[in-house]
């Protein structure tokens, strides 16, 4: 999954994406059917933009991700792969940098020998996922070569000290 934030002059524009490998077994009524985030503050906010049959619920529960301000819904047919909404009065800094996603309709099978990979509808096959994530951290560049030059001085530190001693 795939989550970009855009800050517009009065709200959020959410864009969420499937991606491969899911894209490249998707079945019948493949896509996103749940989608949950949270708000660190007390924002006053609207969602708009949601594409038809799917609704915005508050404070429910997602799957193994727990409760979520938010929860976006869509039921069937109205899956989709890219889902895009607008909060309106909000901004970057109110949201929580942890989402989750719910996706269906696809069918997958572990490798069980003979038939790898096969299509099935049975036994221990994969019709739906719960993905969740948040932002990575970004380590800026002179941060991460000073931590990386000060582990190099130090090998290069214990190395002349164990050649002392050995002579």
């Amino acid at each position: 999954m795939q989550v970009t934030l855009t800050e517009n002059g009065s709200g959020v524009d959410f864009l969420v994406k499937t991606l491969n490998p899911l894209n490249s077994i998707a079945g019948d009524h493949f896509g996103i059917q749940k989608f949950g985030f949270n708000f660190t503050g007390d924002s006053s906010y609207e969602i708009t933009g949601l594409p038809d049959y799917w609704r915005a619920k508050e404070d429910k529960h997602m799957s193994e991700f727990g409760m979520f301000d938010i929860r976006l819904q869509g039921k069937g047919k109205a899956r989709t792969d890219e889902l895009s909404f607008t909060v309106t009065g909000a901004g970057l800094g109110d949201f929580d940098s942890f989402f989750a996603a719910h996706v269906a309709g696809f069918e997958w099978c572990p490798d069980d020998g003979d038939k790898k990979n096969k299509w099935c509808s049975g036994k221990g096959c994969v019709s739906s996922a719960y993905f969740g994530g948040g932002t990575p951290v970004v380590v800026p560049i002179p941060a991460a070569a000073w931590l990386f030059g000060s582990g190099l001085a130090g090998l290069f530190g214990l190395a002349s000290r164990r050649k002392l001693k050995t002579t």
